[in-house]
């Protein structure tokens, strides 16, 4: 397995949260072992874009030099439209992200929620570690 799942919504506690990226969850199609969406994870995924793209839901903005933008990721759905960038060094589009991550959940079913979220990734990561070293040894035996 060289994925592993992320889901775009689910509940911390009481409250729902969401990572969304509409493109990214849909090119899972793409990769062979990646699984296929099923129809309720397509439905959740056209429910979400047809969420967001409702004009008296959504907030065209434009930023100037010195704006800042703060979102969450987790309670706020939003993304860059296409912009045209300038040849001119002076006028080139100049973008710093910042990632915060929230405190560690406190409540043991927090903490076990996120346990779970977590271990298909790290045996994900340990067994295409484990796979690259195997490969390295044989691949560097000298031939008879």
């Amino acid at each position: 397995m060289n994925y592993f799942p992320i889901p775009p919504c689910r509940y911390a506690g009481d409250r729902l949260r969401t990572f969304w990226h509409s493109d990214y969850f849909r090119s899972s199609h793409d990769y062979d072992r990646a699984p296929a969406l099923d129809p309720t994870e397509r439905a959740v995924l056209d429910a979400y874009d047809a969420i967001a793209s409702r004009p008296e839901l959504y907030l065209d903005m434009e930023l100037a030099r010195g704006d800042v933008q703060l979102l969450s990721n987790h309670t706020i759905l939003h993304a860059r439209t296409a912009y045209v960038d300038h040849d001119d060094p002076a006028h080139k589009r100049h973008l710093l992200r910042l990632w915060v991550s929230l405190d560690p959940p406190h409540r043991l079913r927090d903490r076990a929620a996120r346990a779970r979220a977590v271990v298909p990734l790290l045996a994900s990561l340990v067994r295409a570690r484990l796979a690259r070293t195997i490969r390295g040894r044989f691949s560097r035996r000298p031939t008879p």
